[in-house]
């Protein structure tokens, strides 16, 4: 029962693994979600992770992992399962049928579930945790039946393998599950990465009260009309009402927002008075640096963001294409800030054009580095060095800043993410260019780039080659030629939660570039 496709009860011989019956017989997760643990044996059972999903089903086995056979029972739980609430709801019903005789069980129960209670609730410390393992292994050991020995399987099986989601609990007051509703207000809020009170605005704007809409959307972002139009979507993926059917369009609800606003004219920078003697330096004109920047001068520093490239916005502006941000968008977000009391001095890198000492020496008291981690990725196949071998981040940026690219004829594109797809599509409206193809190891319905960018690169007119990798890029005279491929098929899911690509013996062909 639980988290799984075929319930009910079913006989199947000793030693059978984990993985056989939850996914050969079971048939996996509902809604292709990840599967995250097993109880076995009853609520005095343990639960199992992932890691373990081939231990063979025999009492000594269960037994040595933490749990029980029990009545041959299994509960099966995906990534929107909190295990600490696991356990806390495993306890309610084990302090309720402990029988009071010995202390252990009868005292033992009710405060093991008071502490978990204490960690879902966000009000715990990290010496709870040590007293709730010490408190589990004394009940365990002292009880007089059953029960009470087994009682403290729940807390000691997730305490063992799913640690770190008490600690965050405890620490960060977050709940990975998205499930403990003394912690979690609503999902969307909650997932957003800067906070935004999604659930708030939504409201609002059922209610057409799209001014109050407006300003809590500014009150957290200053880049909310490029959030409008390339956010992830972080918040719709944990909308409660995806549950029953579609996800609630929070992106394309922030995007009208603004528009309106600005239609309005209610979309005006406020100059923030300077009232902080101590100067900031902000080396990167990024979304982060332009955030920090933001909130610090609304906090009254004098703030100045130093950016390399000839222009502010990162990755906004010289990596996403028009057609996805339109550059007048951007600059109307970023000179929100720059009004607001930001000032910005481009075509300055850090290491070339100044230091550190040299901040230090003109009075800068504070210094934020944004300068990003972006790194190209590697394929790892003979040839990808040669000439014609471009990185799509590299090659993004060199036509946003209409820098000479060589490319002519047919362009493959090897990957099934964004950025993928943007220079596939960028690539396509170059005049020099007769045919686009994306090489994409897994099926589309396990790309990562957004699904109407990969619709609206299709319409266009790039072929997508899928279930295909990739396996030496042939050259002449130290430039590309043409990519060896190979086919691909899909085997069990890997640490992404993807299904692996496992390849095809003997499906070598030749793709190339001028056929």
């Amino acid at each position: 029962m639980g988290k799984i496709n075929n319930t009910g009860l079913v006989e199947v011989p000793m030693g059978i693994s984990l993985r056989e019956i939850i996914f050969d017989i079971g048939g996996g997760i509902p809604g292709d979600r990840a599967f995250k643990a097993v109880q076995t044996g009853g609520p005095s059972g343990g639960c199992l992770p992932k890691e373990m999903l081939d231990l063979p089903i025999d009492y000594q086995s269960l037994v040595q992992a933490g749990s029980i056979m029990g009545s041959g029972g299994m509960i099966v739980m995906d990534e929107k399962t909190c295990m600490v609430d696991v356990a806390k709801y495993f306890l309610n019903f084990l302090r309720d049928e402990s029988c009071g005789k010995c202390i252990s069980c009868r005292e033992g129960t009710q405060r093991m579930w008071e502490i978990v209670k204490k960690i879902t609730d966000g009000k715990a410390s990290l010496g709870d945790i040590a007293v709730l393992e010490e408190l589990a292994v004394a009940v365990k050991d002292a009880s007089l039946c059953g029960l009470g020995q087994t009682a403290a399987n729940p807390v000691l099986s997730t305490l063992r393998y799913f640690r770190s989601e008490y600690e965050k609990h405890v620490v960060e007051k977050r709940c990975p599950a998205m499930v403990c509703k003394e912690i979690v207000s609503s999902p969307c809020h909650y997932i957003c990465p800067i906070s935004q009170e999604a659930s708030t605005y939504i409201a609002l704007i059922a209610q057409k009260r799209f001014e109050e809409a407006y300003h809590i959307i500014r009150k957290d972002n200053p880049l909310p009309s490029v959030c409008g139009r390339v956010c992830s979507r972080a918040c719709e993926t944990v909308c409660r009402a995806g549950e029953i059917g579609e996800p609630i369009a929070i992106r394309a609800l922030k995007r009208f927002v603004m528009d309106w606003a600005k239609a309005k004219g209610l979309d005006k920078p406020v100059k923030f008075p300077v009232i902080k003697a101590e100067k900031v330096a902000i080396i990167g004109a990024g979304p982060a640096g332009l955030t920090a920047g933001y909130f610090l001068a609304r906090k009254g520093y004098p703030v100045r963001i130093f950016e390399a490239l000839p222009v502010p916005g990162g990755m906004l502006a010289v990596t996403i294409p028009g057609h996805r941000l339109p550059k007048d968008v951007l600059n109307e977000d970023i000179n929100f800030i720059i009004e607001s009391g930001v000032t910005i001095k481009t075509h300055t890198a850090l290491g070339k054009d100044f230091t550190l000492d040299d901040l230090n020496n003109q009075g800068y008291k504070a210094v934020f580095i944004a300068t990003g981690a972006h790194k190209p990725i590697e394929i790892g196949v003979p040839g990808e060095e040669a000439e014609g071998v471009l990185q799509a981040l590299e090659y993004l940026k060199d036509v946003h800043l209409r820098r000479p690219v060589d490319i002519n004829g047919r362009v493959v594109v090897i990957g099934g993410g964004n950025s993928a797809v943007d220079a596939a599509r960028v690539a396509l409206r170059d005049k020099n260019v007769k045919k686009v193809t994306i090489l994409y190891r897994r099926t589309r319905k396990e790309m990562p780039a957004y699904p109407e960018e990969v619709e609206a690169a299709v319409e266009e007119g790039v072929r997508i080659e899928y279930l295909v990798a990739p396996t030496w890029v042939r050259t002449k005279d130290g430039r590309v030629t043409g990519v060896q491929c190979r086919r691909m098929r899909l085997g069990d899911k890997d640490e992404s939660g993807r299904p692996k690509p496992i390849p095809i013996e003997g499906s070598e062909f030749l793709l190339m570039p001028t056929t």
